[in-house]
C-alpha cells in the first residue's frame, strides 16, 4: 500500500471507541458479579413432628433415610459422589458411598477406599497434633508463638503476642489471604516455614481480643509449622506417625500417594449448566485443608475424639486433654455458638454439638460430634457447595434428635422500627484483606440488615436455594431466629461503643462490621461508574472536535504558548483512555480469572497495575492544565469546566486506588 498522510491522535480516539462498549458492558458485568448472591445464611427448616423419632440404632431405617436423602439432594445439586460415615457407641455403625467417583459413572464410591480431599476438616488433625504436644509438656497453649519461631518473627505491635491457644481458636488477628495459597505445579510448593515467611499475612486486630476472631488458614498452615519445629519432623511425617498410623487411617495422607491418587474422587464445579473436573492441586498451606481421606478412616478418627482419645486400644490423647480440647474456648456471647481448640459449636433442639467443615475447589465434607450421645458422622461431596451437608446436619438432627417440646419464642423487647433501626445497615465479613490488592474482592462479602415497622430485623437474599430470615431483640442488642434456622447459630448479637454506635454483628462466630456509607459496595461500584462516565465524556469530546479545530486553526499552534491547550488536552485524552481500560481490564480480570485467584495472580494483572501508576504520575499535568485553562482562557468555558471535573475526578481516583491498594503492586 501507498504511503497515507495519518493523524495519530485521532486513530487512537476512534480505535478506543470501537472496543470501549466491549470493555464497558464487561466491566458492569463484573459489577453486578461481586454483589452478593445472598447476604448471610439462612436456610428453610422446619421441626420434625413426629412424635415417637426413628430409631438411631435401626441400621436398616437409617440406611433407607440416607438412601432417599441423597438420592434427593445429588442430582438436584449437580453432585457426581458421596461418601457417609457414622459412629455409635464405639464403633463404626453404617458407612455407604453414593454416586461414583467421576462423571464416567464407571467407579462407585467405596466408603472404604473412595479418597476425598476434605479440606478444613484437616485443621482437626492440626489441632490434635497440638494438642498431643501439649500433652507431653513439649509446649504450652498460653506460650507465644515468637517463642519457637526462628527465621521470622509475628509482629507485637498491639501490646500482646499470639499464643498457640490463638491460633487454634482463630483468634490470632490475621487479615485474610487468598492470593498464592496453592499451585497446580507440585515443583512450586515451598517448604511450609518458607512459604509462611514470605507470605504470612499481616496482625490487623489485637490478638485474643473481642472482635479479633476471623478465619485464618494461614493461623492453621501456622501451628502446623509449630508441629514441625517442635517435633523436629516434617508436619506430614509428624501427622502419619502419632495420628493417622495408631487410629489404622490406612487411606488417608496430607500428601497424596500415586496409590492413592488411583483411589480418589475428581472434584467438579458447575459451570455453564455441565461438571467441569477440576486438577489437583499442591496447597502452600497444606496442614490448613490439604488432608486426603476416606469415610472408614475419618470414622477412626471420630472414634478416638468420641472414647476419650482412644481406638482399638491405641491412645493418641488423654481424656483430659479430649476433654479440654472439645471444651467452648471462645465465644462473641454466652448465647451464640463459640469455638474449641479446632472444633465449631453448633446447637440444634437443646443438643451441643461439635462440627467442622471442609471446603476446597471440587470437594465439600463436614465432620460433625454429639458427645453426649457418643454419636459422630462425617459427610463428603466431590463439589463445593454447602447447602446439602447443612441440610443433612438438620434433618438428621431433627430426625433422630427432635425437640422434646416445642420451643417457644420469648417476647421481644423491639415493638417499632425506631427501636432497632442503629442495627439496620450493610455490614461486612471480618474474614477480607485490608492492607493488599486482594480488599477489592471485599466487595462480595458484604450484606444487609433491614429494620422492620414492628421492631424485628430481616436479613434479605436473592438465593432460589435460600430464604430471608427474620429476628427479633429479647434481650438488649440480642436477637433469637424467628424463622428460618441459621446453620452459624439462633441468636445474633449487636456490639456497640462507647457511644451507643453499632460496631459489630456477630452470627454465632461470624463477625460482620458495621460499615460507613463510603465503604458500602453500592457506594464505591458507582463511584467507580460515575468516574468512568466523567473519564468517557473526555474522550467523546476530543473525537467530535479534534479533526475540524486541527485543521482551521492549523495557525494557531505555531508558537510554544500556543501549542499548550493542544498538549494538555492530548494528556487528558490519554489519562481518559488508560483509566477506562485499567478500570475495565480489572472488571473483566475479577470476572474471568476470580477462581484462579488462589494459584497466583494472573498475569494480566501486571501490566494492568502498571496503568494506574502511569495516570497517578501525569494527573500532576492535568492539574497544571486546569489552572492554566482559567487563567490563559483556552477554549470555551463549557470546555474549562469539564477540564476542571476531570482533574478533580483523576484526584479523587488517585484517593480511591489508595483505599483498594491499587496503586503499586501490593500483593
Amino acid at each position: 500500500m501507498g504511503n497515507r498522510p495519518r493523524n495519530s491522535a485521532r486513530s487512537l480516539v476512534i480505535l478506543f471507541f470501537l472496543i470501549w462498549p466491549c470493555l464497558l458492558g464487561l466491566s458492569s458485568s463484573a459489577a453486578a458479579a461481586i454483589i452478593p448472591a445472598k447476604s448471610f445464611p439462612a436456610t428453610s427448616h422446619a421441626p420434625s413432628k413426629q412424635e415417637t423419632p426413628p430409631d438411631l440404632s435401626d441400621k436398616a431405617g437409617l440406611e433407607t433415610y440416607l438412601d432417599n436423602f441423597f438420592a434427593d439432594e445429588m442430582p438436584r445439586y449437580h453432585i457426581t459422589g458421596a461418601t457417609f460415615s457414622i459412629v455409635k457407641e464405639g464403633q463404626l455403625f453404617f458407612s455407604k458411598g453414593y454416586g461414583f467417583t467421576t462423571t464416567a459413572k464407571n467407579v462407585p464410591v467405596s466408603p472404604t477406599k473412595t479418597i476425598f480431599r476434605v479440606g478444613s476438616v484437616s485443621k482437626l488433625f492440626v489441632a490434635t497434633a497440638i494438642m498431643q504436644l501439649a500433652e507431653q509438656g513439649k509446649l504450652r497453649l498460653d506460650d507465644p508463638v515468637n517463642r519457637y519461631l526462628a527465621g521470622f518473627k509475628l509482629s507485637e505491635n498491639f501490646g500482646r503476642p499470639v499464643t498457640i491457644a490463638d491460633l487454634l481458636t482463630h483468634t490470632a488477628g490475621f487479615e485474610d489471604r487468598e492470593i498464592g495459597i496453592t499451585t497446580l505445579n507440585k515443583a512450586d510448593q515451598l517448604p511450609l516455614g518458607e512459604y509462611l515467611k514470605q507470605r504470612l499475612p499481616e496482625l490487623v486486630e489485637p490478638p485474643g481480643g473481642q472482635d479479633s476472631y476471623a478465619y485464618s488458614n494461614h493461623g492453621y498452615a501456622l501451628a502446623g509449622y509449630l508441629v514441625e519445629l517442635i517435633s523436629g519432623e516434617a508436619f506430614e511425617q509428624y501427622v502419619q506417625e502419632n495420628i493417622l498410623r495408631p487410629l489404622d487411617m490406612h487411606y488417608s495422607s496430607f500428601i497424596l500417594t500415586p496409590e492413592l491418587d488411583t483411589l480418589r474422587a475428581t472434584g467438579y464445579q458447575y459451570t455453564f449448566n455441565s461438571l467441569q473436573p477440576l486438577p489437583y492441586d499442591y496447597q502452600q498451606i497444606y496442614p490448613a485443608g490439604s488432608l486426603n481421606s476416606s469415610a472408614e478412616d475419618i470414622a477412626h478418627f471420630m472414634l478416638a475424639q468420641l472414647q476419650g482419645g482412644s481406638y482399638g486400644g491405641k491412645q493418641i490423647l488423654q481424656p483430659a486433654t479430649v476433654q479440654q480440647m472439645q471444651a467452648r474456648q471462645y465465644g462473641h456471647n454466652p448465647a451464640l455458638n463459640g469455638i474449641t481448640y479446632g472444633f465449631n459449636e453448633y446447637y440444634q433442639n437443646g443438643l451441643r454439638t461439635l462440627y467442622h467443615e471442609g471446603n476446597w475447589p471440587g470437594y465439600t465434607s463436614l465432620l460433625m460430634l454429639i458427645p453426649d450421645k457418643k454419636v459422630g458422622f462425617f459427610v463428603s461431596y466431590n463439589r463445593d457447595i454447602n447447602l446439602p451437608r447443612e441440610e443433612l446436619v438438620q434433618e438428621f438432627i431433627d430426625r433422630f434428635y427432635p425437640a422434646t417440646s416445642p420451643v417457644e419464642n420469648p417476647p421481644s423487647i423491639a415493638t417499632r422500627q425506631s427501636a432497632v433501626a442503629k442495627f439496620a445497615g450493610v455490614y461486612r465479613s471480618s474474614r477480607y484483606n485490608q492492607t493488599t490488592l486482594e480488599k477489592v474482592l471485599s466487595l462480595s462479602l458484604q450484606g444487609k440488615v433491614v429494620a422492620e415497622s414492628d421492631g424485628t430485623l430481616t436479613i434479605p437474599t436473592d438465593s432460589p436455594f435460600y430464604r430471608s430470615s427474620h429476628w427479633a431483640e429479647t434481650a438488649p442488642q440480642l436477637f433469637k431466629l424467628l424463622d428460618g434456622n441459621d446453620f452459624s447459630s439462633q441468636h445474633l448479637y449487636f456490639e456497640q461503643d462507647s457511644q451507643g454506635n453499632v460496631m459489630h454483628m456477630f452470627v454465632g462466630l461470624n463477625d460482620w462490621q458495621k460499615l460507613d456509607w463510603y465503604e458500602q459496595s453500592f457506594f464505591q461500584i458507582l463511584l467507580a461508574g460515575v468516574m468512568a462516565l466523567i473519564f468517557t465524556v473526555g474522550p467523546l469530546t476530543w473525537a467530535a472536535t479534534y479533526l475540524p479545530k486541527s485543521s482551521r486553526n492549523a495557525g494557531d499552534f505555531k508558537s510554544p504558548v500556543a501549542k499548550a491547550p493542544q498538549f494538555f488536552r492530548r494528556i487528558s485524552l490519554i489519562y481518559c483512555i488508560v483509566t477506562l481500560s485499567f478500570l475495565s481490564g480489572l472488571g473483566i480480570t475479577i470476572v474471568i480469572y476470580r477462581d484462579d485467584f488462589i494459584y497466583g495472580l494472573p498475569l494480566i494483572m501486571l501490566p494492568l497495575l502498571c496503568l494506574p501508576i502511569f495516570t497517578t504520575l501525569i494527573t500532576p499535568l492535568l492539574v497544571a492544565g486546569s489552572a492554566l485553562s482559567w487563567r490563559k482562557r483556552y477554549w470555551s468555558i463549557w470546555m474549562r469546566l469539564y477540564y476542571t471535573l476531570l482533574t478533580m475526578t483523576a484526584l479523587v481516583f488517585v484517593v480511591f486506588l489508595l483505599y483498594w491498594n491499587l496503586l503499586g503492586f501490593n500483593f
